[in-house]
This record gives structure tokens, C-alpha cells and sequence, in this order.
């Protein structure tokens, strides 16, 4: 099989995935894996198949498989977040999502919506660990990669809520929360 045929595989595996027919998007892509086992991108349309096929562990192994094949590269990060998306009532899934969430946002640092948008999203998740500490760092670490001051404010103002929620805040967070509040204020 030539990378020509390859690409017509994988043509016909994303229309059948447009289409929402799984079961011919992934017969199509298993095509390609038995020549290629670590394709990444027939392991992704693999991973979006068996999310909906309702075949999550399976769908859980063919994301992280592409993201070893291909570690910098953002798109089976994105459909392993978004799967653990789907199932939020899982807490067994809670210290991949934050995983998964902590290396996507290394790899969107240039975009700022993206990031900030990731870097929430990992902060809720944190403190539903119960773990503070690494939620105001979460944020508080996008200050330094975000220039649009409206979502700097917002950061602030988050880092804010978060800390003046606990009856007692960390000796090692009230720098953190003390800048914000100055932030803030001026």
C-alpha cells in the first residue's frame, strides 16, 4: 500500500466520519493500521470511531498510541481531552484528563484563547482533586504567556475567587494572591 492509497483511505475514513458512519470510517482506517500500526492519523480517526462506537477503552488505547507515535502534535491530545469530556462521572479517567490537559496546553502556549480556554478547564479539574495549589499555578503560569489584557484581568480575577474561597491560603500562594489582588486594584 503507497501513500497514495493511504490518503485515499484516510479521504474516505474522514467522509464516513463526517457522515457519522463509524463502522465504515473504521473498517477503512484498520486498513491502513495493518500495513502501518502507528499511523497517527488513522489512530486518531481510530480513537473519534470507537468514542462513538461506544468502545472507550479501545478508543482510550488508539489516542494514547497516537500520541506516542507523534508526541508534538496536537490533534490525538485534543480527541483524548474531548474524550475525557464525554465522561466527566468517570474519576478514573480525572489523572489522564489532567495529563493529557497539562501536555495540550504546553503544545497551544502561542495561542492565547486556546491556551486560556485549556488552562480552566485544567484548573477546575485540579481543584475538583481538591489540589489548589497546582490550580493557581495553572493559571497563575499563563500570566506569563498571555498579552491580551482582558484575559489577563480574567486570570486575576479567577486566581482571586479560588484563594479568598479557602478558609486559609498557603504560605507558598499568597505571593500569588497578593500580585492579583494589586493587579486588580490598579
Amino acid at each position: 500500500m503507497g501513500d497514495k492509497e493511504v490518503k485515499l483511505i484516510l479521504k474516505e475514513a474522514r467522509q464516513y466520519i463526517k457522515d457519522k458512519d463509524y463502522k465504515s470510517a473504521l473498517k477503512e482506517v484498520k486498513k491502513v493500521l495493518n500495513k502501518d500500526k502507528n499511523h497517527y492519523m488513522a489512530l486518531v480517526f481510530c480513537g473519534v470511531c470507537l468514542v462513538e462506537l461506544d468502545q472507550p477503552e479501545q478508543a482510550i488505547q488508539a489516542y494514547k498510541r497516537a500520541t506516542e507515535s507523534s508526541p508534538e502534535q496536537e490533534i490525538a491530545w485534543e480527541g483524548l481531552c474531548k474524550f475525557y469530556d464525554k465522561f466527566p462521572e468517570n474519576t478514573d479517567y480525572a489523572p489522564d484528563h489532567i495529563a493529557a490537559l497539562q501536555k495540550l496546553l504546553q503544545l497551544v502556549k502561542n495561542d492565547e484563547n486556546k491556551s486560556y480556554d485549556l488552562a480552566s478547564k485544567l484548573c477546575q479539574l485540579q481543584l475538583n482533586a481538591l489540589d489548589l495549589a497546582a490550580a493557581v499555578t495553572t493559571l497563575n503560569s499563563q500570566l506569563e504567556h498571555i498579552k491580551d489584557q482582558h484575559l489577563q484581568r480574567s486570570v486575576h480575577e479567577k486566581i482571586v475567587k479560588i484563594c479568598s474561597q479557602q478558609t486559609s491560603v498557603p504560605t507558598d500562594l499568597c505571593d500569588i494572591y497578593r500580585s492579583c489582588l494589586l493587579a486588580l486594584i490598579h
